[in-house]
């Protein structure tokens, strides 16, 4: 399942309307919310995540994760005193994982930013270090590394 679909998906589970139904019906999956690392399980609980959507939930950086579902959690759980609140999910591409969490009053809007695909264990987009690689091999030339600029020697001038 794309980025895109699990986050128009968790939209519709978690707009306006739709909170509270979700607390009344599914207070199995608040709970698991309420739990320290189970973004990924309650995701796949809720919005039938497939095993590929699943990977990518478990690509994000522990501490991006606990944001977005802390932020969820503290918005539908009603905690407070307070009524449960509609959450906004959108999706920016970005290099790196990362979440933004806005509360204003009525809503919680969670911006979540990441690679299209799931980042390789060291943290880096893996199919553009291979894409790199395989085009130089193919001119059966080393891959070129970028140059410093501040470290490049100046040019000869003529007659020196």
């Amino acid at each position: 399942m794309p980025v895109s679909a699990m986050v128009q998906q968790s939209n519709a589970n978690l707009g306006t309307g739709s909170t509270i139904k979700l607390v009344q019906e599914n207070p199995k999956i608040v709970e698991m919310l309420g739990i320290r690392g189970k973004l990924a399980e309650a995701a796949r609980a809720l919005l039938d995540v497939d095993p590929a959507g699943f990977d990518y939930l478990n690509a994000i950086p522990g501490p991006v994760q606990e944001s977005i579902r802390a932020a969820i959690f503290d918005a539908i759980s009603g905690k407070r005193g307070q009524e449960p609140k509609p959450v906004q999910m959108s999706y920016v591409p970005a290099y790196e994982f990362g979440a933004s969490v806005t509360d204003y009053g009525e809503a919680v809007s969670i911006e979540v930013r990441g690679p299209y695909e799931a980042a390789s264990p060291s943290g880096k987009n893996a199919r553009a270090k291979r894409s790199a690689g395989r085009t130089a091999a193919r001119r059966g030339k080393p891959a070129r590394r970028k140059v410093n600029p501040a470290k490049r020697k100046p040019a000869r001038q003529p007659g020196r």
